[in-house]
């Protein structure tokens, strides 16, 4: 199965995967009611009656798409030409890093999805 995804992955563009995985967690949302409602309930613990029933369906449902747009991210890059990686991500503050190595001192890099 792993094999499967990951051809699929490496041979659809990045635009038209996003669009294809969303799908594919849109129709999970479908057929997992038990996820589906532990996700609901979830959501009525942190926003109790601010979010209402019809809003909190669809951001479970939109956070299925997502999860599995996520995955298709997740896998992506690993397929991709370094180029086309590079147009994807954006760097802040490398100067900085630069820097701080050139002057012999410890380095953190911290990053964010």
């Amino acid at each position: 199965m792993i094999n499967l995804v990951l051809g699929i992955v490496r041979i659809i563009p990045r635009r038209l995967g996003l669009k294809l995985f969303r799908g594919i967690g849109i129709l999970l949302y479908y057929l997992m009611p038990g996820h589906r409602k532990v996700a609901a309930i979830n959501l009525g613990i942190a926003f109790g009656d601010k979010m209402p029933d019809r809003y909190r369906r669809e951001v479970v449902k939109m956070s299925f798409g997502n999860a599995m747009a996520f995955l298709f991210d997740f896998l992506k890059p690993a397929q991709m030409p370094t180029e086309a990686l590079a147009s994807c991500v954006e760097i802040e503050g490398e100067e900085h890093l630069r820097k701080a190595y050139e002057l012999g001192r410890g380095v953190v890099a911290v990053s964010a999805h």
